[in-house]
């Protein structure tokens, strides 16, 4: 039977080539079930946490045993060749995409700040755009659609009428001396005396085809598509006027009234913009012959 000092064997075997800075343990594991601790070398008392630090080495074969040498090395020694560089390369790398998300998020915030911009100029341009235009086909006193755009309309209007072999009226309606309105209340009252006949008429006629429009100073003139029968629109126009009670000390009532002339046009060769202007126009010029009754209707079929 043979001793052997495990500790002088494992000093001459192992401590010549070790690092001071390695603990190790030398377990004998023939029994699996009962592993023995048969030498233990500490360098530091202090031992590292993380177990994946512990390497073992191969099981060694001695005299019938099985051995198994377990090293790990010491805090100071993992300190001392502890490198920055990985701690440095995370700092340096997460500050880089901090940076990036930074800028990104500022270019967003601008990208939306520019479209917010070009959105509002952009409305803005659009209601310009439309007030222009609406500048462009009404009158600027009363809001109603200006001659050119009458004239237009009257085309369209002259088209249909004839493709679709329907009626078409026109009345024209002036206010009965508005000079000398103006020259008794002022300019200002004119103006205003204007808009008044001009939202009664407009009222008037609440057929979603119908279209009053300025045609001069004084006057005014509305398209009606599909209307037979429309010579009580003269009487009714007359009668609108007068129930605004507008005081005219000059006038036989002493209120403003007005002349209203009409034309219902069933011939379709008849249908041309200058003649129905043309027998408006007369029409005209008889209610104005006719002072009491005021409105005179034509019809031409």
């Amino acid at each position: 039977m043979a001793v052997i000092d495990v500790e002088t064997l494992v000093n001459l075997a192992i401590k010549t080539v070790m690092n001071d800075g390695i603990n190790y343990t030398l377990i004998d594991t023939t029994d699996p079930n009962h592993r023995q601790v048969l030498h233990t070398h500490r360098v530091e008392l202090a031992q590292m946490k993380d177990s994946l630090a512990q390497q073992p080495a191969e099981p060694i074969l001695f005299a019938g045993r099985e051995w198994e040498l377990v090293g790990y090395p010491t805090v100071s020694y993992m300190q001392q060749r502890q490198s920055w560089v990985p701690m440095w390369t995370f700092l340096i790398g997460s500050g880089i995409f901090f940076v990036i998300c930074y800028l990104l998020y500022r270019l967003q915030a601008r990208a939306y700040s520019v479209q917010v911009q070009v959105e509002q100029k952009t409305h803005a341009l659009k209601d310009a755009n439309s007030r222009l235009e609406s500048m462009t086909k009404c009158d600027g006193l009363t809001g109603l659609y200006n001659r050119t755009q009458f004239e237009q309309a009257l085309e369209r209007e002259i088209q249909r009428a004839v493709r679709d072999e329907t009626p078409l009226s026109l009345m024209l309606v002036e206010i009965q001396h508005l000079s000398n309105y103006n020259s008794q209340y002022g300019r200002v009252a004119g103006d205003q005396l204007i808009r008044q006949v001009a939202q009664a008429i407009d009222d008037m006629l609440k057929r979603p085809g119908d279209l009053v429009c300025r045609y001069t100073g004084s006057q005014f003139i509305a398209i009606l598509p599909r209307t037979e029968g429309a010579s009580r629109l003269g009487e009714e126009c007359v009668t609108a006027v007068k129930r605004l009670q507008i005081p005219f000390e000059d006038e036989p009532e002493s209120r403003v009234s007005v002349f209203v002339g009409g034309v219902t046009v069933t011939e379709q060769k008849e249908m041309t913009a200058s003649r129905l202007c043309a027998y408006g126009e007369i029409g005209l010029t008889r209610a104005k012959a006719d002072v009491d009754k005021g409105w005179h209707w034509m019809v031409v079929s």
